[in-house]
């Protein structure tokens, strides 16, 4: 969790705060994660109302929480709206009352007892329970090869993987990793300085929302997702190295408006730049203490460059730099 924090792609300040709790704390959040994601469906789906009211409160703050700290986007989002399906008409109605919203309740009362119950025939009705049940078993199927860190290769009789070529095209069983490509232990941050004297003189161009200044942290996006810096940070991580990021360093000097409009600002308001480079950093939040004594949420390490920087020609050509 310590490392979620750090290295998700817009940390919020209560991000940063989460970060610097015990590390206690953070095995506790592994335990909630495991209630909300495993615990929640079991109580929605048997502990009748009780246990409804129970599991859209452990989901919806479970994934308020990521979305607080981390800003995931339209992700968690729709998945704490996917959790108000949990609540009935009757569930509405009593939460109309406990907020003391009593016409709403009645609105709510009125509209239900007007609404006729649909007659389900017992062939769809157990139509639906095989196929529930069917893809119940294809999910165990898969959790216990990728628990058992197997392949289906490894599974006497499944070499021609029947199963994987059946059902694999759904994609409703198979392992799923949010935003697996970002950093699993550091925070790499590959930035875009430009220089319009030779060299001399650096400006950063500076994003509109990922960490970069030592003293500022993301502000609360969600449910917007910045796609286009959260790309970059994916891409730092790519081998072999993204031609991404030197397309963009050249559009920079191109002064392309599309991709200007990506930055908060032109650093080059007076002369356009005639050389980008492409620097890495390793950004490490600070601890409480130091951000008490210092106003920094970050210390910030210049590691590299992504590649060689990318410059104008003798000729006017935009040209990457040789290694």
């Amino acid at each position: 969790m310590e490392v979620m924090y750090e290295t998700c792609p817009f940390p919020t300040f209560l991000g940063y705060f989460a970060y610097g709790l015990p590390h206690a704390w953070h095995v506790v959040e592994v335990a909630l994660t495991f209630l909300a994601e495993l615990g929640a469906p079991l109580l929605a789906l048997f502990g009748g109302r009780r246990g409804r009211w129970l599991a859209v409160i452990i989901w919806v703050g479970f994934q308020a929480g990521i979305e607080l700290t981390s800003n995931f986007g339209w992700l968690n989002t729709g998945s704490l709206v996917l959790g108000f399906v949990l609540l009935d008409d009757q569930m509405l109605v009593s939460a109309a009352i406990f907020l003391r919203l009593r016409k709403l309740a009645g609105l709510l009362a009125a509209k239900a007892a007007a609404q006729v119950t649909p007659v389900i025939t017992a062939l769809r009705l157990y139509g639906l329970r095989v196929l529930l049940g069917a893809q119940f078993c294809l999910t165990l199927y898969y959790a216990v090869i990728f628990f058992g860190g197997m392949t289906l290769k490894d599974i006497p009789y499944m070499s021609n993987r029947p199963i994987e070529v059946i059902f694999g095209g759904f994609r409703s069983s198979n392992v799923y990793h949010p935003y697996s490509s970002f950093p699993q232990t550091v925070k790499y941050e590959v930035e875009f300085e430009g220089s319009n004297d030779g060299g001399a003189t650096w400006r950063t161009y500076p994003f509109r929302h990922k960490p970069q200044r030592e003293d500022r942290l993301s502000g609360f996006i969600s449910p917007w997702f910045a796609r286009f810096e959260a790309t970059l940070q994916i891409a730092t991580y790519t081998s072999p190295r993204s031609r991404m990021i030197p397309k963009v360093a050249a559009k920079l000097i191109e002064r392309n408006p599309d991709v200007m409009a990506l930055f908060r600002d032109d650093p080059f308001p007076d002369k356009p730049p005639t050389m980008i480079r492409m620097p890495v950093y390793l950004m490490k939040h600070t601890d409480p203490e130091t951000h008490r004594r210092t106003g920094l949420y970050w210390t910030k390490t210049r590691v590299g460059d992504f590649l060689p920087m990318v410059y104008l020609d003798d000729d006017g050509r935009v040209t990457e730099a040789k290694q």
